[in-house]
């Protein structure tokens, strides 16, 4: 059988001084960009979140109240809000942690 050439390359090892004004604002950078994506999953979704809950419980509450008899929209609509808003928590709870107010 044939054998395979290869070719055979000593790597040289080359002694670049990084000045500290190098390594400092190398992990600067890498800081920055670990604690923006941080920042976008733990403040900016998580308020995005709450906002958008808010908003769908209260338009459904709300449609359901229009659409139902007088006597039971009132109640009725309390008690969806109030069950929604606990799953809200609960599935809040699970993708960011309990908070400190609960």
């Amino acid at each position: 059988m044939a054998r395979k050439r290869s070719i055979e390359v000593e790597e040289e090892s080359v002694a670049v001084e990084h000045t500290s004004e190098d390594s400092h604002e190398l992990q600067t950078t890498e800081k920055a960009y670990e604690s923006w994506h941080a920042w976008f999953r733990k403040t900016y979704a998580r308020y995005w979140y709450i906002v958008g809950c808010i908003f769908v419980d209260l338009l459904v509450s709300l449609e359901v109240a229009r659409i139902s008899p007088e006597e039971y929209s009132v109640g009725f609509s309390v008690f969806l809000f109030l069950v929604l808003a606990l799953i809200e928590m609960f599935l809040y709870a699970r993708v960011w942690g309990r908070p400190k107010w609960l």
